[in-house]
């Protein structure tokens, strides 16, 4: 059962009910044999409202989370098909079973989590990203929504979002069992969860196994990536139950043990089972732990830290009084009462100072008297350790799995260490940084196609005589993908040097193609293969003389000429050969213009009354009227009739159309004037 206190005085129970309507129960039992009960209770503890909820199958409250608004999250264990309040089948035997409920118990969303084995969800928390930690533990393979196989039985972590969408999941165990796993939010960063393990060194598990059974504490990021793990017990059985936070950073981990003074645990149980609690800090060592019990049976389910910083144990107890407990049993028989026990605000509990790495006498020194030996861990039992995998102990002796030695270079191979005979086999033997060392040692080359010629450039060396499949002895192989290409094979007119000796097609008459890229049967002079194919390759010609490969039309340059005046009359004297199939700009297909710096002067242009041949005919002012002038050097008019010009233009400075003048030096001497 679960009691959750609420902001508004009340509190919310969960547990599993078989009862139909009967005594407060006001709703039937589902078609199953165990339901879910959920009720709400005012300060008083009067019944606010309740629910009942489940499907045809069995399913059992694991845990019960209440959450801004009045509702809660729950989750439990269900072997339930799809039937009443259960919206998903099971997976297959138990599943993770997780719904949100509003303030008047509705069901808000569901999701049925599992594989095709049994899953027993252990806790839930809330995340800082307002989505919650699924905890508990599984023994399914790879099936449903579990992304890793179990083992025999390992922790199975699942990250939900608020709405019950899964983010991520871990499988997390060893090589055995790895069970009843609970978890909470680090106070750093991440998870932390504790079990109960009865696995040793192997898979996600880095330290021996103590006793029978050990708590189990992993540390995980926010992914839910192990950070560290540490394995606490003693030499019998010690059986997690629950974790929490304390207000100091640090953690209480707390379940139950019949173990004697061994392994991590410093007192002995009183006669069976006893409540044992450990602080540990962030890294998971331990600050102080504390074994409490009487003569009988003690079984610790939760531990509160109350506001003076003690702790509240809370759980059952059949013993007398006796050793820590003060009171009788109520109970008839060896049937266990409820036990409460309140620890004062001390961080430490041992006045004597023992090897166990805490400070036992909190004189601020721990271990303080002890000397500590550095021993390597001997995973493959060969006497010799792991440089890198160590443990510090005081008890003088090194640990079940460890040795003084430091020196293996291969700590999960026992027939590897310092001083093992060198075998051939790829491997350091004797730990001397040297790989089959002393051994004879031959060289094969990779024959990729088979015909038994290998590439010079890609070859093993190994000490073992026999030949490796896809090797060969040899490396002349010019070509390790082409089976017919090798030293000593015929030399084929292929462009591929056949036989290895550096020359391509040798003793075939080698001919030049031309690329014909335009299909007109005239080649690029300027792209080019040799060989000795006949005919010509497809794309090829042996002519080498077009001018523009890319245009069928065109293949051999056309002469224009220069027209610099932009008349489209070309200058005769200024030719060009251009492989183009009409005259481009600045050019002219013709060569008629005598005057190629005047845009006037052309073939087709009119012949004007200027001096000069318009129109290129090689005449001058051609067709047009002509006059006699006469020179009037004198300029009165008249003029000089033995100086005359015939002239297209009829007035002319310092001429005249008369020629009467009898003296043209003289402009008061003309025809008509004066007489003096």
């Amino acid at each position: 059962m679960v009691i959750e206190p609420l902001s508004d005085g009340g509190y919310l129970l969960g547990g599993n009910s078989q009862s139909g309507v009967s005594g407060d129960k006001t709703e039937i039992n589902i078609a199953g044999t165990n339901d879910i009960w959920i009720l709400k209770l005012d300060e008083l503890g009067n019944i606010i409202r309740q629910n009942t909820i489940g499907g045809a199958g069995t399913d059992y409250l694991s845990a019960l989370l209440p959450i801004d608004g009045g509702g809660c999250i729950i989750g439990a264990q269900s072997d339930s098909p799809i039937s009443a309040d259960k919206l998903e089948a099971s997976w297959g035997g138990y599943d993770y079973w997780i719904f949100e409920l509003d303030e008047f118990g509705n069901i808000i969303w569901q999701n049925t989590i599992g594989g095709d084995q049994n899953e027993y969800l252990g806790s839930i928390c809330k995340t800082d990203d307002g989505g919650y930690l699924l905890v508990g533990d599984s023994n399914s393979g790879i099936t449903g929504d579990k992304s890793e196989p179990s083992v025999l039985g390992d922790y199975w972590i699942v990250k939900i979002d608020s709405i019950g969408n899964i983010i991520w999941d871990n499988t997390i165990g060893g090589l055995s069992s790895d069970v009843y796993a609970r978890g909470i939010m680090a106070n750093d960063s991440g998870y932390l969860i504790g079990g109960v393990s009865l696995s040793g060194i192997g898979m996600d598990k880095t330290q021996p196994q103590i006793g029978t059974y050990d708590y189990w504490i992993v540390k995980l990021t926010t992914d839910g990536d192990i950070v560290w793990d540490k394995t606490i017990g003693g030499g019998n059985f010690d059986y997690f139950t629950t974790i929490i936070n304390t207000n100091d950073n640090n953690y209480i981990v707390g379940g139950y043990s019949n173990s004697g003074i061994s392994g991590n645990k410093t007192e002995a149980s009183h006669c069976y089972e006893d409540y044992w609690i450990l602080k540990i800090n962030e890294l998971g060592n331990i600050v102080w732990q504390k074994t409490i019990g009487g003569w009988g049976n003690e079984y610790l389910r939760e531990i509160i830290q109350t506001n003076d910083n003690g702790f509240a144990l809370i759980g059952a107890s059949n013993s007398l009084a006796s050793f820590e407990k003060t009171e009788d049993l109520i109970g008839l028989g060896t049937s266990p009462d409820y036990w409460v026990v309140r620890l004062a605000p001390n961080s430490c509990y041992s006045a004597i100072e023992v090897c166990n790495g805490l400070d036992d006498d909190c004189n601020g020194i721990i271990d303080d008297s002890f000397i500590y030996t550095t021993y390597f861990a001997d995973m493959d039992g060969d006497g010799f350790g792991d440089l890198e995998n160590t443990i510090s102990e005081c008890a003088g002796f090194p640990p079940t799995g460890y040795v003084i030695d430091s020196t293996d270079c291969n700590d999960i191979n026992l027939l590897i260490y310092p001083g093992a005979l060198e075998l051939c086999n790829g491997f350091d033997d004797n730990c001397n940084i040297l790989i089959d060392e002393g051994l004879a040692l031959y060289t094969f080359y990779v024959d990729g196609d088979e015909d038994s010629f290998g590439d010079a450039g890609t070859s093993i060396t190994l000490c073992n005589p026999l030949l490796p499949c896809g090797y060969t002895t040899d490396s002349t192989d010019c070509n390790v993908d082409n089976m017919d290409v090798f030293p000593g094979a015929i030399e084929l007119c292929n462009s591929i040097d056949d036989n290895c000796n550096g020359s391509i097609d040798e003793g075939f008459t080698i001919f030049v193609y031309f690329l014909d890229n335009d299909e007109d049967g005239f080649g690029d002079p300027d792209i080019s293969i040799s060989t000795c194919l006949l005919p010509a390759p497809e794309g090829y010609v042996m002519d080498n003389t077009d001018c523009d490969d890319n245009n069928f039309l065109i293949h051999t340059p056309i002469i224009y000429y220069t027209d610099a005046d932009g008349d489209l009359y070309g200058d005769p004297f200024a030719p060009v050969m251009l492989c183009e199939l009409t005259a481009p700009a600045g050019f002219s297909a013709n060569n008629l213009d005598c005057n190629d710096a005047e845009f006037l002067i052309n073939p087709g242009s009119n012949e004007v009354c200027n001096g000069i041949d318009d129109n290129c005919n090689v005449e001058i002012d051609e067709g047009l009227s002509l006059y006699i002038l006469y020179a009037d050097l004198d300029s009165d008019g008249y003029g000089d009739v033995n100086n005359d010009t015939i002239s297209c233009l009829a007035n002319i400075t310092g001429f005249a159309n008369d020629s009467t003048d009898c003296d043209d030096t003289n402009p008061f001497i003309y025809p008509g004037a004066t007489e003096n």
